[in-house]
């Protein structure tokens, strides 16, 4: 079950930078860390990822996907309670406009 998770993971991070030409052994281990610390809920490996990586978790969250999902979602779904916290904490709040926007819906 994990091969198929890290392959599937790896398969996506590679599908998601496709705008670079070919991405080396070396980037895709980094990327594949970053999935990988997710799913172990592993808040220090997940920070070591990304300090790897040379990324915010702001700008993991926009770019890099684990099993088709972003690392927040995963998180959820991968039962990563820690993860799910430490990723809701680093990314920006919410604008006024988008408060206002969902109070509307309701």
């Amino acid at each position: 079950m994990k091969t198929v998770i890290i392959v599937g993971t790896l398969l996506c991070c590679t599908s998601l930078c496709a705008q670079s030409a070919e991405l080396s052994e070396v980037q895709k281990e980094k990327y594949l860390r970053v999935c990988e610390a997710v799913q172990q809920n592993s808040r220090i490996k997940l920070h070591v990822a990304l300090r790897d990586l040379g990324t915010n978790m702001k700008q993991a969250e926009k770019n890099i996907q684990c099993n088709g999902q972003s690392p927040m979602t995963f998180a959820a779904t991968s039962n990563s309670s820690v993860v799910s916290q430490y990723i809701a904490r680093r990314m920006p709040e919410p604008s006024e406009g988008m408060m206002a926007q969902v109070e509307d819906d309701k």
